[in-house]
């Protein structure tokens, strides 16, 4: 699962740097991702790291974004502070999981816009 999450995230970076990160501004996904990508490691990410990994982002947005999650019971946060180690809740993770395996659609999405005539 590792792998397939690592290759997500650089799919998502070539889709950046063909399309321009502005068209997916929306650093949701990217931020479940990571999170993901670190509890299958078994590390803890706090705020600030996080927000390192996404520079268009200050911190003060990505720490909107990462409440939203928490708002929606995707992202726990272990402290008030809101700055402390995180982890996905199980069901959440289960379900990343699950969403994971969509990633065929884009992995030929990619495929098909850097190679359609014209995107070369």
């Amino acid at each position: 699962m590792r792998d397939r999450v690592t290759f997500e995230i650089e799919l998502r970076r070539q889709r950046d740097s063909l399309l321009g990160p502005s068209l997916f501004a929306d650093p949701a996904w990217d931020f479940l991702l990571h999170l993901y990508l670190a509890e299958l490691d078994g590390r803890l990410v706090s705020v600030p790291s996080l927000a390192a990994k996404f520079p268009r982002f200050p911190l003060s947005s990505c720490a909107r974004w990462l409440r939203t999650l928490e708002e929606a019971r995707l992202w726990p946060l272990a402290e008030p502070a809101r700055n402390s180690g995180s982890a996905l809740a199980n069901r959440r993770r289960r379900a990343c999981e699950r969403c994971s395996m969509a990633m065929r659609c884009t992995v030929e999405l990619i495929a098909w816009l850097r190679f359609r005539p014209g995107m070369q």
